[in-house]
């Protein structure tokens, strides 16, 4: 049996994937600082794991999960609403770069 996709962490990567993704503007300059583009996301995303520990998984109507991305050190924030299917990116970080974003 296939039970990969029901523990929480495939259930959080599924959520975003089938979501519309949006991107609040922090995180397009972020993005377009880090020279990210949404094909490149996509990848980044499904290769992270999500950290529970600094999520807010209860959180209603739209919880929001913190993803690490270990191999490009990155980190994103992203804010799923399940009942609209709109994930938004709120921000996304990598290791020893600063961009000036606000």
């Amino acid at each position: 049996r296939k039970l990969g996709q029901w523990t929480p962490q495939s259930r959080v990567i599924t959520a975003i994937d089938s979501a519309q993704m949006v991107f609040a503007p922090k995180a397009s300059c972020q993005l377009d600082c880090l020279g990210i583009d949404e094909i490149a996301l996509k990848e980044f995303f499904k290769a992270s794991s999500v950290d529970f520990s600094e999520s807010y998984a209860q959180a209603k109507p739209c919880p929001s999960y913190l993803l690490k991305n270990k191999e490009e050190s990155l980190e994103m924030f992203w804010e799923v609403c399940e009942s609209s299917k709109i994930a938004e990116l709120k921000r996304i970080t990598k290791e020893g770069v600063t961009c000036n974003c606000q």
